[in-house]
C-alpha cells in the first residue's frame, strides 16, 4: 500500500477506494489502527492468536495499553477472541476487556473495524513479528469475515472461565465447598462452560428447573451442541418443558447430541450431580432445611464413582430416544 493510496483511504474515512491489499510496514499498519480509532462508530471485533500475543507483549506493550485508554475514554465497543495460555494469561487478563473470551487453537489473527475493513496479520513460522498484514474494505469479504467472527464468538468460552481452567490445571488436587444459591449457580454454569468433549448430567428435576430457567438453557446447551460436544442428562422424573428445549435444540444443531433419560430406580433423588470431561464434578443437594450446598472436586476417585453410577442407570434405561416425531400428546418416555 503506498503513501498516495493511504491517503485516499482516509479522506474517505477508509471507505474507499474498495480495495485488496498487502501493507508490508509495520508503521503504516500501526497508522491505520490508530486512525481507526479515532473515527471509529461500532468498534471493533479482534481474534489474536497466542502468537500475536506473544508479539505483542514483547514489542509493544506499551503501544497497547495506550490504544485501551484511547478505546476506554471514546467508549469504543471491542469483541475479542483470544487463544489464552499459561504465558499469556496475565497480559490478557491486565487488559481488561470485558467482552473478552477464549478459543482453543487459534491459528490466525485478525482485526474487524466498524463492520467496513479488516486487517489480516500474518506471521511466518521464523519470525516473532508479522511480516504483512492483509488490508481489506471490500463490503463483501468485510462481511463475510464478520460471520466468520460472530460464529468463532459463539464458540468461544468466556474468559474468566478460562482462567479459572488454568489455574484448576495448575493445582493437583481442588476440593471446594459452595452455599448461597447465586455463588453455587455461577459454578455449575461455569464448570458446564469449560467443557470441551462431554458432560454428564444427573438429576432432580425440581433442582435442575431451581438453577437453570428456560433462557439460561438455551443459551448455555446451544453453545455446548455447536461445540459439537455430548451431553446426557439423566432425570428423576418426566419435565414436558425440558423435553422441548432439548427437542428444539437438537433440531436447531441436527447432530442430536443433547440426550435426555429418565428413571425412577434412583429414588427420592434431591441433587444435581455434573461431571465434565471425566476431570471435575459438582454435587448440589438442598439440605434439611432447605438451604442450597454443594461441592466441586478434581479427585479421581470421586469423579470415577459419579461417572460409573450415571453410567449403570443409564445403560438400564431400555429406550433414550423419547423425541423423535415428539408431541405432547403421544410421547411415551421410557421410565426404569
Amino acid at each position: 500500500m503506498d503513501d498516495k493510496l493511504l491517503k485516499q483511504l482516509k479522506q474517505s474515512n477508509f471507505y474507499s477506494p474498495e480495495i485488496t491489499d498487502i501493507v508490508y510496514d509495520s508503521n503504516k499498519t500501526l497508522e491505520i489502527i490508530n486512525d481507526w480509532i479515532n473515527i471509529a462508530e461500532k468498534g471493533f471485533d479482534t481474534l489474536w492468536d497466542s502468537m500475536m500475543f506473544n508479539f505483542l507483549m514483547k514489542y509493544c506493550k506499551e503501544g497497547v495499553f495506550k490504544a485501551k485508554k484511547q478505546i476506554e475514554q471514546k467508549g469504543i465497543k471491542i469483541r475479542m477472541i483470544t487463544e489464552t495460555t499459561n504465558e499469556n494469561v496475565e497480559f490478557i487478563d491486565s487488559l481488561n476487556c470485558p467482552n473478552m473470551k477464549h478459543l482453543d487453537d487459534i491459528r490466525g489473527n485478525f482485526e474487524i473495524f466498524d463492520n467496513r475493513a479488516y486487517m489480516v496479520y500474518i506471521f511466518h513460522k521464523q519470525n516473532e513479528k508479522p511480516d504483512q498484514t492483509l488490508w481489506n474494505n471490500s463490503k463483501v469479504l468485510v462481511d463475510q469475515q464478520q460471520i466468520l467472527f460472530n460464529k468463532l464468538w459463539e464458540l468461544s468460552i468466556p474468559f474468566s472461565t478460562r482462567k479459572k481452567e488454568l489455574e484448576n490445571a495448575l493445582n493437583p488436587f481442588i476440593e471446594t465447598t459452595l452455599t448461597g444459591f447465586r455463588n453455587i449457580q455461577q459454578e455449575m454454569l461455569s464448570m458446564i462452560e469449560q467443557s470441551r468433549k462431554d458432560l454428564l448430567i444427573c438429576a432432580s428435576v425440581k433442582l435442575f428447573n431451581d438453577l437453570i430457567d428456560k433462557n439460561t438453557f438455551k443459551k448455555y446447551f446451544k453453545v455446548l451442541l455447536k461445540r459439537d460436544i455430548t451431553v446426557k442428562m439423566l432425570f428423576d422424573d418426566i419435565d414436558f418443558s425440558i423435553l422441548d428445549q432439548v427437542f428444539e435444540l437438537n433440531t436447531i444443531s441436527s447432530n442430536n447430541k443433547l440426550q435426555i433419560g429418565y428413571t425412577n430406580k434412583i429414588g427420592n433423588f434431591n441433587e444435581l450431580v455434573i461431571v465434565v470431561d471425566q476431570k471435575n464434578v459438582m454435587q448440589i443437594k438442598y439440605d434439611n432445611i432447605l438451604n442450597l450446598n454443594a461441592s466441586s472436586s478434581n479427585e479421581e476417585h470421586k469423579i470415577l464413582l459419579q461417572s460409573i453410577l450415571f453410567e449403570k442407570y443409564w445403560n438400564e434405561i431400555k429406550s433414550l430416544t423419547v423425541l423423535e416425531n415428539k408431541t405432547k400428546s403421544n410421547i411415551h418416555p421410557q421410565i426404569l
